[in-house]
Order: C-alpha cells, then sequence, then structure tokens
C-alpha cells in the first residue's frame, strides 16, 4: 500500500485511552478546519457499532501507550486501514509519534508525503476459535491452586508436520518482528527489525532444558503447538481475546493481512526509540546526520524515480478500488470523448504530490491541469489511461507518468493496477517492472512478429501490416501498449493518433529496453503539444523497425 494514496483521506478514526480527551479534542477541531470527518473511540468501546465509519478514505490514529496502540492495530488491520501511533505511554516502543508532532505528521500524510509500513502479524486457531495479534501469541502454564501441583508444562512443538521438540517450563511465546521488543526480549529472544520482516518466532519461557534456543521461521509456516495439560492462550496480553484455557491442538501462523503504519518525517526511528526506552546510547544525532548523508548523495534521477513510482502506484491503489464499485460516475470531457470520477480523482492525488516535492516544475496532464512555469523540466501525466476500458470494467488501464528534461524523457513510470505491474525506465539506464530488468524481443522476422495496434481509423497500417504479421492484438491503452513491447510481449506497436501524455513515459520505457520509436515515415518522433496536431507513433523492437517501414511504405 503506498502512502501517496493518503491525500485521499476523507475521515480520521481515533483510538485513545483514557485521559488523552484533549489531544482527541484537538485532532478533532484540526480535522474539522479541513473538511474532514472525525470518530473518536476510547479503548473497550463496542465499535462494531459504526460500521459505516470504516468505508471510504479513512486513516487511523491511535493516542497512548503500547496498550492503545495493539487495540488500534486490533480494529484497523482487518479493515486495512492504515494509521498512526502516537505515543503518550510512559514507555512506549511502538507508537513511532510524539504528542507534540501528530499535526505535522497528519499535515505529511494529508500532502502524500508519508510511507505506509506493513508489518507482520500472527494467527492463531483452535478449533473454530481463531484471533489475530500483532505482537505475540503467549501459551503458559496455569499455575496450580495448590502449591505441591506442577508449576511447569511440556508442550510439543510442530513446524510443517515435523516435531522440533519438547519445551518444558512455564510455556512459549510465539512473536511477530513487532513483538519481538516485549516479552521476547524479557525472555532471551533476539530483536528483529520490524519493517520488511515476514517472520514469526517462537521462544520459550523459563525453560527447564539448557539447549533449547528461539526459533525463527517465514510467517508462512505452519506451527503446532500440542500441550500434555491445559494451558491459557493469550493474543497481544489478552487484547484480541480474554483468557482462554485449552488442552488442544493449538495452530499458529503468520497473518495474511499485515497492519499498515504510517511512517512520517515526525516518527521516531526503531533503534532511536530502543536507544531511548533501554538505555542503549543509540542517539537522535547520529541517525539525523547518517539521513543527512544519504538525501545529500541521493542524485536527482533517484528522487524524481522514487516520485513518479509513489505517485503512480498510489493513484493505481485508488483506481483499483473505485473499478470495483458498481456505478462509477461518468462526465462529457470538453477535449471529446469521456471522462470518469476517477481520471480527475487520480489526476489530483498525482499532481498535488508532485507540487508538493517539486513547486517549480512545468506539469501538463490530460485533464486539466496544465502548468508552466517556464522550467526546463516538465511532469507528463495521464492519470487513467485506457478510460473506455474502466468504464466498461475491462482491466486493461493504467496510470502513466513521465518527467521531461527539455522536452525529452528523463524518467518514465507506467503502473497498471489490476495486474500489480509497475514498469520504469531513467534515461540511460535500464527498463524494469517491478524491480526486474526488461527488454524487447530479438525478433528479425515480420512474419513472427506480435502488432499491437492503437486506434485506426481508415484501416490504413492494418491493411498494410495484417496480412504480413502473425497476430494483431489491441489493448486501448497505448501506455500498456509501449509497456508490453518493452519487456517482450509484441514485437511492434502502431498509433494513429498520440498526445504526449499517452506516451512519454511508454518512449522512454522502450528506448531503455533496447526498442525503438519514430514517426509513421521513420522521422524523429517528437512530443508534441500541439493537442491538434495528429501525431502518428511507430515503435518495434529495434531490429524489424526498418522492414517495418519499408512494408507500410509501399507504392
Amino acid at each position: 500500500m503506498e502512502g501517496s494514496r493518503l491525500i485521499a483521506t476523507e475521515k480520521i478514526i481515533a483510538v485513545s485511552s483514557p485521559g488523552c480527551e484533549n489531544q482527541v479534542e484537538d485532532i478533532r477541531h484540526w480535522a474539522s478546519e479541513r473538511g474532514i470527518g472525525f470518530l473518536a473511540i476510547e479503548t473497550g468501546e463496542n465499535f462494531e457499532e459504526v460500521k459505516s465509519e470504516w468505508e471510504g478514505g479513512v486513516v487511523g490514529i491511535t493516542i497512548g501507550g503500547d496498550g492503545t496502540f495493539l487495540e488500534g492495530a486490533r480494529i484497523f488491520s482487518p479493515r486495512r486501514i492504515p494509521f498512526i501511533g502516537v505515543g503518550s505511554g510512559t514507555l512506549s516502543f511502538l507508537a513511532r509519534v510524539e504528542p507534540e508532532g501528530i499535526f505535522d505528521a497528519l499535515e505529511e500524510v494529508l500532502a502524500g508525503g508519508s510511507k505506509i509500513d506493513e508489518l507482520q502479524r500472527v494467527s492463531v486457531k483452535i478449533d473454530s476459535f481463531e484471533a489475530e495479534g500483532l505482537n505475540e501469541v503467549v501459551i503458559g502454564h496455569i499455575w496450580p491452586k495448590k502449591p505441591i501441583e506442577r508449576k511447569i508444562s511440556s508442550i510439543d512443538v510442530f513446524v510443517e508436520g515435523e516435531h522440533v521438540g519438547k519445551y518444558e517450563g512455564t510455556g512459549v511465546a510465539i512473536t511477530t518482528p513487532t513483538g519481538s521488543t516485549g516479552l521476547s526480549l524479557s525472555a532471551g529472544g533476539p530483536i528483529h527489525y520490524p519493517v520488511l520482516n515476514e517472520t514469526i518466532q517462537l521462544t520459550p519461557l523459563h525453560t527447564h532444558n539448557i539447549g533449547v534456543r528461539p526459533l525463527v521461521f517465514g510467517a508462512e509456516i505452519e506451527l503446532r503447538i500440542i500441550p500434555d495439560t491445559e494451558v491459557y492462550v493469550l493474543v497481544d496480553g489478552g487484547r484480541a481475546t480474554n483468557l482462554l484455557k485449552t488442552k488442544k491442538v493449538i495452530t499458529i501462523t503468520g497473518s495474511k493481512i499485515p497492519a499498515y503504519l504510517i511512517n512520517t518525517s515526525q516518527s521516531r526511528g526503531f533503534f532511536n526509540r530502543l536507544g531511548t526506552n533501554l538505555g542503549w546510547g543509540i542517539g537522535n544525532q547520529i541517525g539525523e546526520r547518517y539521513q543527512m548523508e544519504k538525501d545529500e548523495e541521493k542524485r536527482f534521477e533517484e528522487t524524481v524515480l522514487e516520485l513518479a513510482e509513489s505517485v503512480a502506484k498510489g493513484a493505481g491503489d485508488v483506481l483499483r478500488e473505485l473499478h470495483r464499485k458498481k456505478e462509477i460516475q461518468v462526465f462529457e470531457n470538453p477535449k471529446g470523448g469521456m471522462v470518469t470520477e476517477a481520471d480527475y480523482l487520480s489526476e489530483n492525488i498525482i499532481t498535488s504530490l508532485i507540487r508538493n516535492k517539486f513547486p517549480d516544475h512545468d506539469i501538463v496532464s490530460e485533464e486539466t491541469v496544465w502548468e508552466d512555469k517556464n522550467s526546463k523540466y516538465r511532469w507528463v501525466i495521464d492519470p487513467l489511461d485506457g478510460t473506455g476500458n474502466f468504464i466498461h470494467k475491462n482491466p486493461n488501464y493504467a496510470v502513466s507518468v513521465a518527467l521531461l528534461e527539455e522536452n525529452e524523457p528523463l524518467v518514465g513510470v507506467i503502473y497498471i493496477p489490476e495486474i500489480d505491474q509497475l514498469y520504469s525506465a531513467v534515461r540511460g539506464g535500464n527498463a524494469m517492472v517491478n524491480g526486474k530488468v526488461i527488454a524487447t524481443t530479438d525478433r528479425g522476422e515480420i512474419k513472427e512478429s506480435m502488432l499491437i495496434t492503437g486506434h485506426d481509423p481508415k484501416g490504413e497500417l492494418l491493411s498494410s501490416l495484417y496480412p504480413v504479421v502473425k497476430g494483431v492484438r489491441r489493448h486501448g491503452s497505448a501506455a500498456i501498449n509501449l509497456a508490453y513491447l518493452a519487456c517482450g510481449s509484441a514485437d511492434i506497436v502502431w498509433e494513429w493518433d498520440t498526445s504526449p501524455w499517452d506516451v512519454a513515459a511508454g518512449i522512454l520505457m522502450v528506448r531503455c529496453a533496447g526498442g525503438k520509436v519514430t514517426g509513421k515515415n521513420g522521422e524523429e518522433y517528437v512530443l508534441d503539444f500541439k493537442i491538434d496536431n495528429i501525431n502518428e507513433l511507430l515503435a518495434s523492437n529495434g531490429r524489424l523497425h526498418s522492414n517495418i517501414l519499408e512494408e507500410i511504405n509501399k507504392d
């Protein structure tokens, strides 16, 4: 999930502990001034009564200690709501934002400048009972009523059916990376960095076996816990469920739904929090100096590419949700054709984020934005390429974002939401899809080639190439057509009439992948911003190009 989508936030839901009423009211007032809905829930309240509040662009906030943070994670995570943790407890390991930084953090969220970290959660099942937590599942021995009775449990652990061993002691804790700083750390377990860490860990508690050590497993691994006596099961210290007693088989694995924690410039780093809370001497100055050095080393192209990828995916997330709506609001486009609410919302998300980061750059978008500030850099955007497909529930639509330098593509990004493919390229570098290098085909025979075509009103190109190519396809999106050419899914692309926002990113993609782009007659293709001109485009894997030109220009 991309943080850039949060620019479309419509509602804030705050989960707070008692004693935080003033902070809650301050946030309510802040939200009201910006026309954002607000709902406050105090820990322990029945939030199921307000089901309608969970729909739409929602951001969550937790205000309190780690207990409140875990309660918020329990509420927000199943609904896939990203949230900010504000720490007002005495010793908070989980909440990242200090109370004085909450409004700066919220402003950053609404400006689309935040990121979203996905934190692994844990799932437990006992017969028909199921629960999930962010920190841990603790399976412990029930203390006897009489002091002479047995005070330890023997617990057999199986991993994917393989017997790991028998744990004798007061119990075991199965923790996530987020939960590694709590009970697991106290029991001698290692600390896990929680971001981009999809694991679960088994830590013995007060074990009587000297050779037993904590074990780490991938989140998809299934653990089966078989106690020989009745034990208690607690999820997140009892927040996800009350104390449960059982002698039955306990099945534990990583949850498929993470917690979505919002990360802003106001968020304290993981090791910063540990250093402060545990006195380990990890200070702010080291982290701040490292970050400054890191920012200084970052090249302009990398910064721009990161922004382009972020805005494309953020807008794509919103488009994917709107595409699933039963009814999509459609308008007549003053420029001709149709436009939807999705086009406008995607455009607003992308252009707002670019303005925030590069206020001096020019921006040209297909729908409404045309900002000329006489900059040598110009962003060219198609917020929804394939609107006709989108209206008809066809999955072939894309977001196209390019940055031009002196009218030549410098960075290009194409995102196809329905298949989660992110194409990207930087001038002089490789073309990529989802981080992997792609290249055009090396096919040299037209009769073996695949042609993707756009609108061809006179049938001019099809009459020339249809008889000689192996196959013809039409996807209804110039951005997708060029992306598919770049990754080798086709050999030739023909577009009768193109606009810069349709093809700016795709042209760079094809060139970086080893292909060639020209006009119909082989002349240099120029991004033409005079919208009344018909601008034909011919692209290929490069090797085929001269043969194609010969075929379509025969007398």
